[in-house]
């Protein structure tokens, strides 16, 4: 069982470069991925994306890199088609006012967009350090949710221990409960035929209104969700959906324990277990 809530952060630097990566996560019904990174690095992404993927079912996930480069390399290209309009106009500007045009250069290296600076930046430089720190921070990123995982396994299965308990009333009351349930209707029967009934008939129907209004069934159903709940639980991968659905059975089962019951330690015991499976479902909501 891993939480949904994890982090990672590593850094990198040398004389030419600064870098830092961090990952975190929160939780979230599906798996959503944000990857912050800075434009030139974009190609990157869906290397970075699939790698996180690989350890992710679930969990609203963000990836950043932040850098800073302490020595850049720049290239200078000229721009030829700005450079001979720009020629041109002055050569003319030249010939209109009888001015030589050998002063003209100087002037043109002046003008605007003859010459621009590009950053030479090689992708696969920064794709080599980079992918070694976000496998790394992915390693403490996977320990930090394992580890908190546990400690909410622990207390997911503390409260399934209370439904467990609560249970055991249940089932230990239910005879009590299907008793004061014949008696009355037995006497029900007999007030409504002045005590002139074939008793037999009246037992088998009887029997019949106890299956319809007695809890066993919804006793044995809970029983199962729970073995099914903690084998779930003991299982590698994202298994919080699938709790989740069984809390809500669970839920359903001990709601009609609780409208059929009549009896006063069954009645607490349905409070105590529909308390501790909202603590549970609260729980889950951080499970991958």
């Amino acid at each position: 069982m891993k939480s949904m809530t994890g982090y990672g952060f590593s850094e990198f630097s040398n004389d030419a470069l600064q870098l830092s990566v961090e990952l975190k996560s929160w939780n979230n019904r599906y798996l959503d991925i944000s990857v912050n990174l800075p434009p030139f690095l974009s190609p990157l992404e869906s290397d970075f994306r699939d790698r996180i993927k690989a350890r992710a079912e679930r969990g609203k996930i963000e990836f950043s890199v932040r850098l800073k480069e302490l020595q850049e390399e720049i290239e200078v290209i000229p721009d030829l088609k700005v450079a001979e309009s720009y020629m041109g106009a002055l050569r003319t500007l030249a010939d209109t006012l009888g001015e030589s045009s050998s002063s003209l250069f100087p002037l043109l290296l002046n003008m605007d967009g003859v010459l621009k600076s590009v950053k030479n930046r090689d992708i696969e430089r920064y794709r080599r350090v980079i992918i070694p720190l976000l496998d790394e921070i992915l390693e403490s990123f996977e320990h930090s949710r394992a580890s908190e995982g546990t400690a909410t396994k622990a207390h997911i299965l503390s409260n399934l221990e209370r439904v467990k308990k609560g249970l055991t009333i249940v089932r230990s009351g239910a005879a009590a409960l299907e008793k004061k349930l014949y008696d009355a209707l037995l006497e029900r029967f007999k007030q409504l035929t002045d005590g002139t009934f074939d008793e037999n008939r009246i037992l088998s129907e009887v029997a019949v209104l106890l299956m319809k209004y007695g809890v066993a069934e919804e006793i044995n159903r809970l029983d199962t969700h729970i073995a099914h709940f903690e084998a779930i639980a003991g299982q590698q991968g994202a298994v919080g959906k699938k709790l989740d659905f069984l809390c809500q059975e669970m839920n359903r089962e001990v709601n009609t324990i609780g409208s059929k019951n009549t009896i006063a330690e069954i009645g607490h015991a349905v409070v105590e277990m529909k308390e501790a499976i909202e603590n549970i479902r609260e729980q889950l909501r951080n499970v991958e």
